[in-house]
Formats: structure tokens, sequence, C-alpha cells
């Protein structure tokens, strides 16, 4: 095996192994994030952009519906600080 072989087999465990945990990782904070819409009663809205793929996790209301974030303006607005 050549240098330049065992080189790309070497890129391509790494890149592997970085989808792994990843995709672990993201599994791992979708449960949480559902726990915490559920044991709190919590909304919660979550967008990750990794690849050129966004992944999302949103909570639902009582109604089954899709939480929808209030807008930046609203946020600013009622902000306490």
């Amino acid at each position: 095996m050549s240098s330049q072989q065992s080189s790309r087999a070497s890129v391509s465990r790494s890149r592997r192994a970085a989808k792994n945990n990843y995709l672990k990782l993201s599994k791992t904070l979708h449960e949480k994030l559902a726990k915490l819409c559920l044991d709190y009663d919590t909304q919660v809205y979550f967008l990750a952009y990794r690849n050129g793929r966004f992944s999302g996790f949103v909570s639902t209301d009582k109604a089954g519906q899709p939480w929808i974030p209030p807008d930046q303006e609203t946020l600013v607005r009622n902000c306490s600080w």
C-alpha cells in the first residue's frame, strides 16, 4: 500500500468516526430536548446546520402542533434585562 493510499484510508476513517460521533451526539441531544419538553413543560426550537444540511427539533403544544418560536422583535420587546 502506498503512502497516498494509506493517507486516504486514514482520512476516510476519521471522517466516518466524526460522522458517527455527530450522529450519536445528535440523538442524545434530541432525547434530552424531548425529556426537557415533557418533564418541565418547556417549549424548545433547536436548529443545527452541518455539511449543507439542517437538523432540527421542535417541541409540540398540547394539541400536538409544532411550537413556533416568537420572532426576534418580540423577544427584544419582552426582554426583562
